[in-house]
């Protein structure tokens, strides 16, 4: 396949080298990134399909496709060890008793986030997710610290909230 204005068109030779790369892709994932093996596996040759016109002269097409997948593992490892550290630097707390756990694979955390009004939501990535101190989020947004902070911890409280309500709705659907 080759792009054509946007497009993808048949090649017999990409389908031969999908047909024999993909389990070799796949196993090296499940190496080394069991969770995320199938999802690096296809962007891989997603990859390897858009550059396929050049990377089709290549003595050993299959050692690219492998490059591009050892890339992807690492950026999945990078991803996850910065949510980590996200996770490790966030404490959910209501009035500073209970924390929540959150699961850095859990999309309902960045989906509660999201939520947020605009601000809260904004202070609570740079603050979090890019490890941002006060003063640094402050003069990012061009906010006063004391606002970061107010905004950080009215976040905090509808997170911890809407958390649980999405936790307790969930427990309750499966207990049905």
């Amino acid at each position: 396949m080759t792009p054509l204005d946007g497009q993808l068109v048949a090649d017999d030779r990409f389908d031969e080298f999908f047909r024999v790369e993909y389990p070799k892709l796949l196993a090296l994932g499940r190496a080394l990134a069991p969770s995320a093996a199938h999802d690096l596996a296809q962007e891989a040759l997603i990859r390897a399909c858009r550059n396929w016109s050049t990377i089709v002269d290549y003595d050993i097409p299959g050692a690219w496709v492998r490059r591009v997948m050892i890339r992807l593992v690492a950026d999945h490892h990078r991803s996850r060890r910065r949510r980590e550290r996200m996770v490790e630097r966030f404490e959910i707390s209501s009035r500073g008793e209970s924390t929540v756990d959150i699961d850095v694979d859990d999309e309902r955390w960045f989906d509660a986030v999201r939520s947020l009004p605009a601000r809260q939501a904004s202070v609570v990535a740079l603050h979090y997710i890019d490890q941002l101190s006060v003063s640094e989020v402050a003069e990012i947004l061009e906010i006063a610290p004391g606002t970061v902070k107010s905004s950080l911890s009215r976040a905090r409280v509808k997170l911890a909230r809407t958390l649980r309500v999405r936790l307790n709705q969930e427990t309750s659907e499966v207990e049905r």
